[in-house]
């Protein structure tokens, strides 16, 4: 993939997470839509969470890399993109259930869409980020950690039409 088509697709996921996020009137944001589900303000939090650590990990200590650099973009885009199986956060980015605020939410997720088009249009996407090892796939390239920031969100997005849907028709 080429740098414009990845900031494009980042851009892409972040603004159509902002645009969901936005959707849901302050009432709604902190509204549990079933039992054990998160509100949609708890996604975003998670979202703020996840992704400023991505975009850290991407302006952090790096390597070169000794394999391809796209080896894990398949595997990260396929897992992501499957509905059917249910994922659980590593505790250091689960949010705590309590009450959120959108305009924050929106503030920090357009600062967080910000940084990782500033990162993936001036850095060497190539590079293997040495901060953090992911499970299973170990240290990942600048690619890999672009790709699962934009994968990532997207799901996340269809988890927020989800609670939103159910929302609507609790009312």
């Amino acid at each position: 993939m080429q740098t414009k088509e990845i900031c494009y697709l980042a851009d892409n996921a972040l603004t159509a997470l902002i645009d969901q996020l936005a959707s849901f009137d302050q009432g709604q944001l902190n509204l549990e839509p079933f039992k054990g589900s998160w509100t949609a303000g708890q996604v975003g939090e998670h979202m703020i969470m996840a992704n400023s650590r991505f975009v850290e990990m991407i302006n952090g200590a790096v390597a070169d890399t000794e394999r391809a650099p796209d080896q894990f973009v398949a595997q990260i885009r396929d897992d992501f993109s499957n509905y059917h199986i249910k994922m659980h956060a590593p505790d250091f980015v689960k949010p705590a259930l309590t009450s959120y605020n959108k305009e924050y939410l929106i503030h920090s997720l357009n600062y967080i869409r910000t940084d990782l088009k500033r990162a993936i249009t001036t850095l060497d996407l190539n590079m293997t980020c040495t901060s953090f090892a992911i499970p299973v796939m170990g240290y990942i390239t600048r690619l890999e950690a672009v790709t699962f920031v934009i994968y990532h969100t997207k799901r996340h997005v269809h988890q927020l039409k989800n609670i939103q849907f159910s929302i609507l028709n609790m009312q």
